[in-house]
């Protein structure tokens, strides 16, 4: 899995919160709602293993304890780091090409405005992120990421933290599209009610169809998980 499926589920969540809403703005909230929840429990579990090796939550961990790797050219962007400020661009990104692909924009639009904000508060709510401007607007994503503890060598401080990591920090993209899916069922469930079992079948009918019964096979893996917390490794019993 990559970037492009979980784009899809994305869109299929969007679509269906605005065919059970009564009204769009109504819908466009219960989205927002669940972004929040899916976004804050992965910067929540950032900052578990941050903990967990015994670093600070401060940016040089934030950046150094990210879940997830991007594809190969799947982006074009740049970082620059100076004293109290990262600066990253983004010219180039999967999802939103995956959300133009689709003719579903005013999801990415509405996705976008808040996922990144949404994994900063998760792993550290005193953190300060600014997000001037978006691909879908001005043609490039501009993030700055603001703390008077931010130095030039930022990254490499991070690469350092890394080497005491006790366990894994990087996770597969089937995890984090179930990660979603169940948050974003558990949003659907909780503000629809039984009106939602019809809407995720269809959801669920359609990925199938689109990208075939593996994709759930390995969905369903995660039915167990609590996204709030890292995996626990039942072979060694322990988080990992």
């Amino acid at each position: 899995m990559n970037e492009k499926h979980h784009a899809y589920l994305i869109t299929q969540f969007y679509r269906s919160f605005h065919s059970l809403s009564v009204s769009g703005q109504a819908a466009d909230a219960v989205f927002l709602s669940a972004a929040r929840i899916y976004g804050e429990q992965r910067g929540h579990r950032m900052a578990l293993r941050a903990l967990r090796d015994g670093h600070p939550l401060d940016y040089a961990s934030y950046f150094a304890y990210g879940e997830w790797e991007p594809g190969p050219d799947a982006f074009d962007m740049t970082y620059d780091a100076e004293e109290g400020r990262v600066t990253e661009q983004v010219l180039r990104c999967p999802w939103e090409a995956a959300f133009e692909d689709s003719g579903d924009e005013s999801c990415g639009r509405l996705y976008c405005s808040e996922i990144d904000r949404s994994i900063v508060r998760g792993f550290n709510p005193q953190l300060i992120i600014e997000v001037p401007c978006s691909l879908y607007q001005d043609g490039k994503c501009q993030f700055h990421y603001r703390s008077l503890d931010i130095a030039s060598d930022i990254f490499h401080q991070g690469e350092e933290r890394l080497k005491k990591a006790k366990g894994p920090v990087i996770m597969p993209f089937a995890y984090h599209c179930a990660h979603l899916w169940k948050v974003f069922c558990g949003v659907s469930y909780s503000v629809f009610g039984a009106a939602a079992d019809p809407a995720i079948n269809k959801i669920r009918f359609e990925t199938d169809r689109r990208f075939g019964e593996f994709f759930f096979e390995e969905i369903d893996h995660y039915k167990k998980e609590d996204f709030d917390f890292l995996p626990f490794d039942q072979d060694k019993r322990g988080y990992s």
